[in-house]
């Protein structure tokens, strides 16, 4: 009796090599076929798979998020199915569950990968034999030989370092062999047109792969195929998605089947605006923003608003990835006579940040959408914003973007820690001062509405530039700064608020001190380099940069799901200390701090750990203070960091 093991992908591999081993032990006189452990030395790949096909009883496909699409496993399900109408097709699915699954394999009946589902596939096995075995003892079987199993494959996992390279030659080997294979087929030889278009098409991949070496950091590919590459990164990856998505221009599939696989797979820390033309239009696809708004985070404004306020982002597009990595994705012309129109993959980091930053402005001036369908008024909501909130969508938001900043310049100093770390951040700027009647040059970075500004300025001899992205907060920060110089005796003093990115902010001379207070973590991980490159330039010889943050107990860098419970732990101890001393606004701030994170709009808190290797690798030593909890680090907590260039 034989048993085809399908598998493409490494860690699909590991599962189809240890069932290839497994299940003789469990099952006698059954021979397990797999291509890469049963094709003879010198026999052609492809040929050996196509004879194979017509000889099988059952074939197991080992399905994992990253190969649920993958055109060997659908070509071999197919095949098999045709070839031999008696032979069974099972999906054992990895990491994913049936309704994950979708497309050709879904209407084989599949069982997810457990003690049990490994049962099912046995005893289906075991039905088809000819003499089959008691199913007690093969019960027992199992059980016996089950541990050996799980223990193989997570082995075999765990030596995944460079699995990507392993797919990458895997997928070369399936093309080389593929495009050898044609040389079979009858068609190949006897229609010379039919000959043509294969050639063709093949030639049209081959110079999208040289395209992507020649460019490096992008990747354009036809514009049609967008949703299927959108669908598998979603469900391979987890991956978030930040979009922008104008209704019936580029994107004519939010209607039909594929919409709602990507409803499904959208995670739910996801964004995406929808964007209509009329409200006539929007009638008519208001239940399926509702749809969607009942899966992740979803809004809308007119394309007409749209355009007063950010006529340069008047497209589709999507950000897609987590907070270690991500790309655009965008629509563009093709240059290409015979194409009009692709898709393309930008991993341009300036680019991505562009983009981010522009759906942060348009998110503020959208209109949330609820998936409750007894919400009336949307459509009208959309269609009459003010006139005064367009003309402003052309300056940066941020933090705004996703919380009031009049009630945070209200309630942040009740923050569990927050005074303790400003106090001892302006102490350690008040011991390494050398000459007190001396005025001094300060830059803030991240002064956000002031709080950190109207303390740090009543010390003595300041030349002080308090630098803010966010239109709103600096609106605020400059008042807080005019405030603050016309109140009460301050010696010597002098304070401006800049509109500027600190990324970028690069006035005349240097200054002997470069503050940061609760403000690093609202910097992008991927924007670190830029940011830190950007305080060094401004950093005078000897000076020192203090900063003030929040950080995350120790994750792991490669699970964004880890990240997210790192996050969550943190801010479910700050909101438990806040509503512990019945600070209910603080509460509602620091949810709202906290959705943002998860959402990956504004919040970047990272672990002591990883964000003192970005300070190394830019070129700094530290040292740092805890400023609080004492409890163990199991939560991350507040620290205080004197920072300064290496020599």
């Amino acid at each position: 009796m034989k048993i085809f093991i399908s598998w493409s992908g490494q860690r699909s591999r590991v599962i189809a090599n240890a069932l290839h081993e497994w299940l003789p032990r469990v099952l006698q006189n059954i021979t397990p076929w797999l291509s890469e452990e049963d094709v003879e030395p010198g026999t052609r790949w492809a040929n050996a798979i196509a004879d194979s096909l017509g000889e099988i009883n059952m074939g197991i496909f080992c399905v994992t998020p990253e190969n649920a699409s993958s055109p060997w496993l659908l070509f071999e399900a197919g095949a098999i199915s045709k070839i031999s109408s008696q032979a069974v097709v099972c999906p054992l699915l990895f990491d994913m569950g049936r309704a994950d699954l979708d497309g050709p394999l879904s209407q084989f009946q599949s069982v997810e990968f457990s003690e049990e589902g490994v049962t099912q596939i046995v005893k289906k096995i075991n039905s088809l034999r000819k003499d089959p075995q008691d199913e007690n003892w093969l019960s027992e079987q199992i059980s016996v030989w089950w541990e050996r199993l799980s223990e193989k494959i997570s082995e075999g996992m765990s030596r995944e370092g460079s699995a990507w390279k392993v797919d990458l030659e895997a997928v070369s080997a399936e093309f080389e062999n593929g495009v050898s294979g044609l040389s079979r087929h009858s068609e190949m030889e006897g229609n010379k047109y039919f000959r043509g278009i294969v050639i063709e098409s093949i030639r049209e991949q081959v110079c999208t792969i040289g395209d992507l070496r020649a460019r490096s950091g992008s990747i354009s590919l036809s514009y049609d195929a967008y949703p299927r590459y959108l669908i598998n990164l979603l469900k391979r990856d987890k991956a978030t998605v930040k979009a922008l998505a104008v209704i019936d221009v580029e994107e004519r599939f939010w209607k039909g089947r594929i919409g709602q696989t990507i409803r499904n797979s959208t995670d739910k820390n996801s964004t995406r605006v929808f964007v209509f033309q009329s409200p006539s239009q929007m009638e008519e696809n208001v239940h399926i923003l509702r749809d969607h708004a009942k899966q992740y985070n979803v809004y809308s404004i007119s394309f007409e608003n749209l355009t007063k306020g950010f006529p340069d982002f008047n497209y589709d597009f999507s950000v897609i990835g987590d907070i270690a990595a991500r790309v655009l994705a965008k629509y563009e012309d093709s240059g290409n006579e015979h194409v009009s129109r692709v898709i393309t993959f930008h991993t341009e980091k300036d680019e991505i940040s562009a983009h981010e930053d522009a759906l942060g402005g348009i998110i503020k001036a959208a209109v949330s959408v609820s998936g409750n369908p007894d919400d009336a008024g949307l459509v009208e909501a959309t269609f009459r914003q003010p006139e005064m909130k367009v003309r402003s969508l052309r300056k940066q938001v941020e933090m705004s973007a996703y919380i009031d900043i009049h009630h945070y310049h209200q309630h942040e100093e009740k923050h569990v820690f927050y005074l303790e770390m400003v106090d001892e951040m302006i102490s350690q700027f008040e011991k390494r001062r050398d000459d007190k009647e001396k005025q001094i040059r300060v830059l803030e970075f991240g002064a956000g509405t002031g709080l950190f500004t109207k303390r740090i300025l009543r010390r003595e001899n300041l030349d002080l530039t308090a630098v803010e992205l966010d239109w709103a907060c600096y609106n605020l920060l400059g008042h807080i700064i005019d405030t603050t110089c016309t109140e009460g005796e301050l010696r010597n003093i002098k304070a401006r608020a800049v509109n500027e990115d600190s990324r970028r902010y690069d006035p005349d001379g240097e200054f002997e001190y470069i503050f940061s207070a609760f403000a690093d973590h609202h910097v992008k991980p991927y924007d670190k380099e830029d940011y830190f490159r950007n305080v060094r330039r401004n950093l005078k010889r000897g000076g020192r940069y203090i900063v003030g943050d929040e950080f995350l107990r120790s994750y792991d860098k490669t699970s964004a799901e880890d990240r997210r419970e790192a996050l969550v732990d943190f801010h479910t101890f700050v909101i438990e200390e806040a509503r512990r001393h019945g600070h209910q606004e603080l509460v509602k701030l620091e949810e709202a701090a906290l959705d943002s994170g998860l959402r990956e709009v504004g919040d970047f808190k990272l672990s002591c750990e990883e964000y003192e290797e970005l300070l190394a690798e830019a070129g700094f030593v530290f040292e740092k203070k805890k400023i609080g909890p004492d409890a163990p680090d199991d939560i991350g907590g507040i620290y205080v960091y004197s920072i300064g260039c290496e020599d």
